[in-house]
C-alpha cells in the first residue's frame, strides 16, 4: 500500500482546487521590485510616527512618562523585528520579517522558474531524440513562451 505524500494532495494536478498555479516572472517581480518599493513606503510612514511619538515624549512626567518609556521600548522591539537592526560595527545585522518574506518569495520565484525551465528542456531534449529517429516531421514546434531564466544569487539578507 502506497502512502501520500500529504493526505490532502491532489490525485491530479488538472484538479484546480488543489493545483500549484505560479507565474515565476510575475512572482519574481513583485518580491524584487514591487515588494521592495511597499517595504520603503511602510518605513517612510513608521518614521513619520516615529518622529512624531519622539516629539511627544518631551511632554510626559510621572507615571505618563515611566508608561511612555515602557511603550516606546516595545515599539523599539517591533520595529527590530519586521525591518531589521543595523550592525554594530557596520555590517548588515538581523534582518527584519519583511526583509526575509521578500527574500524567501525571491528564492521561490527562482525555484518554480528553474523547475519549469528543466521541464521544458527534458521535453525538448525528448523531442529532438524522437525525431533523430527517422520519423516525419509535420514541421509543427511549439512556441517556447517561457522567459529568460530569473537570475538570483543566494546568501544574506
Amino acid at each position: 500500500m502506497t502512502v501520500p505524500f500529504a493526505p490532502d494532495a491532489p490525485t491530479s494536478y488538472e484538479d484546480a482546487a488543489k493545483a500549484i498555479w505560479v507565474m515565476p516572472g510575475i512572482m519574481h517581480y513583485n518580491a524584487h521590485v514591487s515588494m521592495k518599493a511597499e517595504i520603503e513606503a511602510i518605513v517612510e510612514c513608521w518614521n513619520v510616527i516615529a518622529d512624531t511619538w519622539n516629539g511627544l515624549k518631551l511632554s510626559w512626567v510621572g507615571e505618563s512618562a515611566a508608561a511612555a518609556d515602557a511603550f516606546n521600548e516595545r515599539l523599539d522591539r517591533v520595529q527590530a523585528e519586521l525591518f531589521g537592526e543595523p550592525g554594530s560595527d557596520g555590517t548588515d545585522g538581523k534582518p527584519g520579517i519583511f526583509g526575509l518574506i521578500r527574500v524567501v518569495a525571491i528564492q521561490a520565484a527562482s525555484n518554480y522558474d528553474n523547475a519549469e525551465h528543466s521541464v521544458y528542456h527534458m521535453f525538448d531534449s525528448l523531442r529532438e531524440a524522437l525525431e533523430s529517429t527517422g520519423q516525419a516531421d509535420d514541421g509543427k514546434r511549439p512556441e517556447n513562451s517561457l522567459y529568460n531564466p530569473i537570475q538570483i544569487t543566494y546568501g544574506d539578507v
